[in-house]
Formats: structure tokens, C-alpha cells, sequence
């Protein structure tokens, strides 16, 4: 009797475990930042590497931008555990709201695969921006 009571609690905590624990999986930046998309009307974009920061407001751009890394699939990485640096950081404002703020590997607290495709087409938008200077 005490052996299938002992059984039973370890099974219930197991299953108490599996329910509470943050369940990740794949998303796209469509589906993250869908209601804010239409909204966004400048992004800055700092290079993890130099620190260095360029500002985007032209629309055309930045539509352009999320029409190729927005549908991309992002999959959580196993390792969640915190960590510093980043390829590129990246803030979308509305005028001089901030909306939204992330990195080609964390977003919303959670860390992705850095897709390649993403990678390609936010270094070419940092290298074709111009850069910024805070007001």
C-alpha cells in the first residue's frame, strides 16, 4: 500500500511538472508582432558587434524588411538560461512610442535559432540604413 501511494505522489508531481512548465514552441515574427506591424513607422537596429546603431523611418523599407524575415520559423532553443550579447538589437517605434524591442535570438524571453535568412536580411538593412544619433 505505502509502495502505490509513494508511485502515485511521484506521478502527480510529474505530471504537476509537465503542466507548469513553459510549454515553447516555434513562432514567426507575423504572429508575435501582428497587431503592431501596421503601427510600426521606424525601426533602430544596433549591431551587437560595434555598438553602433542606424535608424530606418521609411516604411517602404521597413515593409520590406519584415515581408522577408516575417514568416520565417523560429525555434526555441533547448538552453534557456540567461545570457549577454546579441547580433543585432533591434526597436520598433511608432513615431516615438516604443512598441517592441528585440534580437534575432531573443524575443519576448525567450532565446531562438538565429535563422540565416533573418541574419542576411537585417545585416543588409543595417548596412543599407543610415546611421543614428539619440535626440
Amino acid at each position: 500500500m505505502k509502495r502505490t501511494a509513494k508511485c502515485l505522489i511521484v506521478v502527480l508531481l510529474l505530471f504537476l511538472f509537465a503542466c507548469s512548465s513553459k510549454q515553447l514552441k516555434p513562432i514567426t515574427l507575423t504572429e508575435k508582432l501582428s497587431p503592431k506591424l501596421e503601427q510600426v513607422n521606424r525601426l533602430i537596429i544596433q549591431s551587437g558587434s560595434t555598438g553602433e546603431s542606424r535608424e530606418i523611418d521609411d516604411k517602404a523599407v521597413i515593409d520590406d524588411w519584415f515581408s522577408a524575415v516575417g514568416d520565417i520559423v523560429l525555434y526555441p532553443q533547448e538552453d534557456q538560461e540567461k545570457r549577454d550579447g546579441f547580433l543585432y538589437a533591434i526597436s520598433l517605434y511608432h513615431d516615438e512610442k516604443n512598441l517592441f524591442q528585440l534580437s534575432l535570438s531573443y524575443i519576448d524571453g525567450v532565446y531562438y535559432h538565429v535563422d540565416d535568412d533573418m541574419y542576411v536580411a537585417t545585416e543588409q538593412l543595417f548596412q543599407d540604413s543610415k546611421p543614428y544619433s539619440a535626440k
